[in-house]
């Protein structure tokens, strides 16, 4: 089977299995719950949670179908990082930035990194002690920038209690990595949970939560190479969920993750326009069905001593000898996670978009909030890195020998991360903490002009504030007024003259000129590289068209994705040509003649160790188990594409290479 056909294939399965999530109704998944061999907990739930039971369940059925039928994909399979990770992503680098540009591949190991040691190179700065990153002495303007103070461990809030400024460059940093100069990491980090080929392990089973973990962690690191400051804050739904109508909450305004218009894309904000990796913009369907957390939710979650509604198994083969006890399934975190999936609705819906919509990484944020608390709670530190159901009990309980704690966490191949990492207390320890949630006594007392205190109930509980528009009717007497720039009269948030002056300085365009970003948006027409040698041969075979999925991600410049085009660097006419490395030699970028001839040392697969990235000379590295790899070797589809001269790939013509045969 060639290239190009089973890319086609892969299309098509793809297009059938976000078809089935989007449209089957409940009813018609039931014969994944019935089947014969299986005992599932999902008819036993309520009604009302039998939809998400299910939804993870055809995540688990996909999973187990790829490991039947051998289709996990290999490290060779997935996309390469981009290349312009940590550099500029609004302008065009400086002479002096890609002469300190390490090679594409390399960039995909600063996120093995679990320490602040590590790390901090990769943040643009020196290692001052093992939790503190300083900007470098004489570093250049843009080093300066990037680590204009001291960076140490990420701290997560919840998203309300940032300040503007923090919100700002949190929101600058997202779209750059998703739209700026050289850069399309965000939408290749997003493709890593968009496939049960890809990751086996990351649902319906115990290592749910070590899987996202790690998930969040590569995303962190990615967006603070763009900015060391900024964590993932996390959202608290039940903050909205204590509302009249949590669609009125602030959550859901151009200041914050914006309005649904009615199409239900996004309508205003920092993520308007935003695009999936098929070239579709972002859908959401919030309130439509499913429910967000509720107080009681979180305090069940984290009272419940019982290690199996935290390591839980969803489906579970009969008279296999599992011994494990049965979690109630109520208590489940993945599944009140899965029903805010649902409340969202849309592309949160669907397993190969879900991670497409930022606010994916925000309510992911506080899945693991959830979880960190509960491992503070009821276990000691060695239990944190070791308790966990026994391999032996793992296939009897699941069905699959990929939740093992010994098994790769797929698709975190590169270095080789295990499940049993998932569970370090490193993450904690070293990358990032969380703030508490936020409370109040009193009115005035959640600490953020985007909260108030309800003081109406008998324990008083920090909530969303409401838009203007929105139902306030259960806060009439409430001691603090719950609606932002308007008032409560009469059930209804209506803005005054006065409020609605208030609303003008803080909304909008204006608000970017009260608290301004690092770094000015990218703009709508940007420069890519594409990541594959066989992308002219796609192209030619109308592959941007019907396979978009796959090629927005390997072939972004050749399809045009999202505003993109070829790198300037290739004159206008190679640009529309897509010439072979025969008919045509040369490098298409600046960097590679010495990229070509760098050797990067490195060890095995470690995580959670000592982990030297890449260093021409100034690094020490263990002297175990090390090997010299170039970068011609390391990345061959990215340097035949874009650096076939520098790689002696001359007499190979593009397409050609025995390891893609492209139509033939």
């Amino acid at each position: 089977m060639t290239s190009f056909t089973k890319l086609i294939i892969w299309s098509l399965m793809h297009l059938i299995f976000v078809t089935i999530s989007h449209l089957q109704p409940i009813d018609a998944l039931a014969n994944v719950s019935s089947a014969a061999n299986y005992n599932t907990m999902c008819d036993k739930m309520p009604k009302r949670k039998q939809k998400a039971c299910k939804m993870v369940l055809e995540m688990w059925h996909e999973s187990r179908k790829a490991e039947r039928e051998g289709r996990l994909l290999t490290k060779e399979e997935l996309p390469p990082p981009s290349h312009g990770l940590g550099l500029p992503t609004y302008r065009a680098a400086t002479r002096q930035e890609l002469d300190a540009q390490p090679p594409p591949k390399v960039v995909d190991e600063r996120y093995a990194c679990m320490n602040m040691t590590c790390l901090c190179p990769h943040l643009g700065g020196v290692s001052l002690a093992p939790d503190q990153c300083s900007r470098r002495a004489g570093a250049s303007a843009a080093s300066r920038l990037r680590a204009d103070r001291d960076s140490g461990k990420a701290l997560r809030m919840e998203y309300r209690m940032l300040s503007d400024n923090q919100r700002a460059r949190f929101h600058a940093a997202l779209k750059q990595l998703k739209r700026g100069f050289g850069s399309y990491e965000y939408d290749r980090l997003s493709a890593l949970h968009s496939d049960p080929k890809m990751m086996p392990s990351a649902h319906a089973g115990p290592t749910f939560l070590p899987w996202h973990r790690e998930y969040l962690k590569r995303m962190e690191i990615a967006l603070r190479a763009i900015d060391p400051s900024v964590a993932i804050p996390y959202w608290d739904s039940s903050l909205d969920g204590r509302l009249p109508n949590p669609l009125d909450s602030i959550m859901w305004s151009n200041l914050f993750m914006g309005s649904t218009d009615d199409y239900g894309q996004i309508a205003d904000g920092d993520f308007a326009g935003w695009r999936t990796s098929s070239g579709n913009l972002i859908q959401r369907t919030p309130g439509a069905d499913g429910q967000l957390m509720t107080e009681a939710d979180i305090v069940s979650m984290i009272t419940e001593r019982r290690p199996e509604h935290i390591f839980g198994f969803l489906q579970r083969p009969l008279n296999s000898g599992c011994s494990l006890p049965n979690p109630g399934p109520l208590n489940m975190l993945e599944i009140i996670h899965t029903d805010v999936h649902i409340w969202i609705g849309g592309d949160m819906l669907a397993l190969n978009t879900a991670s497409q919509d930022p606010v994916f990484f925000l309510h992911h944020s506080f899945i693991d909030y959830i979880w960190e608390q509960w491992r503070l709670k009821w276990q000691n530190r060695q239990q944190r890195a070791t308790q966990f159901p026994q391999d032996s009990q793992i296939v009897p309980c699941s069905g699959s020998a990929n939740y093992r704690l010994s098994a790769t966490m797929r698709p975190f191949l590169d270095p080789v991360v295990l499940n049993k990492d998932g569970l370090s207390n490193a993450y904690t320890d070293n990358l990032y903490a969380y703030a508490p949630r936020p409370s109040c006594r009193a009115a005035g007392g959640c600490g953020s002009p985007y909260l108030f205190c309800d003081t109406i109930r008998e324990r008083p509980l920090c909530c969303a504030k409401i838009k203007p528009g929105g139902d306030c009717s259960t806060f009439i007497k409430n001691s603090e007024q719950p609606c932002f720039a308007s008032k409560c009269i009469k059930g209804v948030c209506q803005k005054s003259m006065n409020t609605a002056t208030n609303l003008s300085t803080t909304r909008g365009s204006s608000l970017a000129t009260s608290t301004p970003s690092p770094t000015p948006s990218p703009p709508r027409e940007r420069f890519c590289f594409d990541n594959h040698e066989c992308c002219a041969q796609w192209t030619a075979k109308n592959a941007c068209r019907t396979a978009p999925r796959y090629m927005n991600t390997w072939c972004p410049g050749s399809c045009r994705f999202d505003g993109c085009r070829l790198h300037p660097e290739l004159p206008p006419q190679q640009q529309q040509q897509h010439p072979t490395a025969s008919t045509n030699c040369k490098d298409r970028h600046s960097q590679c003649e010495r990229w070509a001839h760098f050797h990067e040392t490195r060890a095995g697969a470690v995580h959670g160790k000592r982990w030297h990235v890449y260093a021409p000379g100034n690094r020490r590295v263990p002297k175990t188990n090390t090997a010299r790899l170039g970068e011609c070797e390391r990345n061959a589809h990215w340097m035949l594409q874009n650096c076939a001269k520098a790689c002696g790939h001359c007499k190979v013509a593009i397409g050609t290479s025995p390891k893609c045969r492209c139509g033939e």
